[in-house]
């Protein structure tokens, strides 16, 4: 009825903590602002996220580039930074770089 369906996993079954499902909750509002194009409420749903878990390293990622579209090259970089020193080996980790090194040549350029 609605696409594919899903395939049901044990796991999917077991209690999680309430902070948990706050993040995932956060997460699931994050990814419709974001298909809505509403940035700022997507920054607010991941500032929410980190709040909470700042060890959700692949936010910090996201809302690093979401600082770099909207030309706030400093906070962009220092999440971005953080993000490669907490998933060095990452799978973006070559692109997160090239971006990084475009901040340094624009910061370097004023």
């Amino acid at each position: 009825m609605f696409g594919e369906s899903a395939q049901l996993d044990i796991r999917h079954l077991e209690r999680i903590t309430p902070t948990a499902f706050l993040v995932r909750m956060l997460a699931n509002l994050k990814l419709i602002y974001l298909q809505q194009r509403n940035v700022p409420k997507a920054l607010d749903a991941i500032n929410r996220i980190l709040l909470i878990n700042p060890q959700a390293v692949s936010e910090w990622r996201d809302r690093g580039l979401i600082y770099y579209q909207q030309g706030r090259l400093a906070e962009a970089y220092y999440d971005l930074q953080r993000y490669l020193y907490e998933h060095p080996e990452a799978g973006d980790a070559f692109e997160i770089r090239r971006v990084l090194e475009q901040i340094e040549r624009v910061q370097g350029d004023l």
